[in-house]
C-alpha cells in the first residue's frame, strides 16, 4: 500500500531524497570526543577539520530521520533546480521556542545529483549553495558538527547549528533556507533534482510541543491511495 499526499514530491525524487535523508541523520554526537581525544594523545590538533578528516558527517542514524518525536520536526522537500536560480524553503518556528532558554538544535541537508564534466577539475557541473534567514542565527548560532567549509565540497551540504538562549520570537515566525545553484564545471542549465531536509529538535525532558505546533502550519493531506 503506498500513501500519496498532496505536495508530496513524486516517485522521480526518491533517490534524491534517501541521499538527503541518509545524510540527515549523521551526527558527531557520540564519534567526535574519542577522535578529539586520539588526535591531543598523538599532539595533534582536535579541530573540525582534522576531527572531520576521521569522522566526515558523523555516524549515521538511518531512522533518525524518519520518526517525528513531540520534541522534534522534520520536514522534507525536493524540487528541480536550473542554473543560476534561487529556491527559498520556509519551516514553521514553534511558538514554545519563544522567550525560553532551552537547547535546541538545528539540521539542515541538502543534497543532488549534479552532470558531470571529466575533461573539468571541477568535475561536477552543478554547484549548489545554502544560505540562511536572520531566524537561524537567533534561534542557534553555533555551528556544530563538521567544517563549514568542509561540507560543501560535494553533492551533499550538512549543517548543524545549536543554540539555547531565550529570544523573543515574532508570531507565525519561520526559518528561512535559500538553495542557490550555478554552473561550476563548464556549461550547465539544468533543471537538475535536490532535496532538502530540516529539522528543529528539543531536549526530550524539556517537553516542549515542537511537532505538534510545527505541524499545524504545514497541513498534510491525503491524496490518493493505491495498492502497490
Amino acid at each position: 500500500m503506498r500513501a500519496t499526499y498532496e505536495g508530496f514530491p513524486d516517485d522521480d525524487f526518491d533517490a534524491v531524497m534517501t541521499k538527503s535523508l541518509l545524510g540527515h541523520g549523521a551526527s558527531w554526537d557520540l564519534g567526535a570526543k574519542p577522535v578529539k581525544t586520539a588526535l591531543r594523545k598523538a599532539h595533534l590538533s582536535p579541530g573540525k577539520f582534522q576531527v572531520g578528516a576521521f569522522l566526515g558527517h558523523g555516524e549515521v542514524r538511518a531512522a533518525w530521520p524518519l520518526s517525528d518525536e513531540e520534541h522534534r520536526a522534520t520536514l522534507i522537500a525536493a524540487a528541480r533546480i536550473g542554473s543560476d536560480k534561487d529556491h527559498v524553503w520556509t519551516f514553521p518556528v514553534p511558538e514554545c521556542l519563544s522567550d525560553t532558554a532551552v537547547v535546541r538544535r538545528i539540521t539542515v541537508t541538502c543534497a543532488w545529483f549534479s552532470p558531470i564534466n571529466p575533461r573539468h577539475r571541477y568535475y561536477r557541473r552543478a554547484a549548489v549553495g545554502l544560505t540562511y534567514g536572520a531566524e537561524a542565527s537567533e534561534l542557534a548560532p553555533l555551528k556544530a558538527g563538521a567544517d563549514y567549509r568542509a561540507s560543501r565540497r560535494g553533492t551533499l551540504i550538512h549543517d548543524v547549528f545549536d543554540g539555547k538562549e531565550a529570544i523573543a520570537l515574532a508570531e507565525d515566525s519561520s526559518l528561512a533556507v535559500r538553495v542557490s545553484a550555478r554552473a561550476d564545471a563548464g556549461i550547465w542549465t539544468g533543471p537538475m533534482p535536490y532535496a532538502i531536509a530540516v529539522t528543529l529538535e528539543t531536549p526530550i525532558e524539556a517537553k516542549l510541543p515542537v511537532r505538534q505546533q510545527v505541524h499545524a502550519r504545514v497541513p498534510v493531506r491525503l491524496k490518493t491511495r493505491v495498492k502497490a
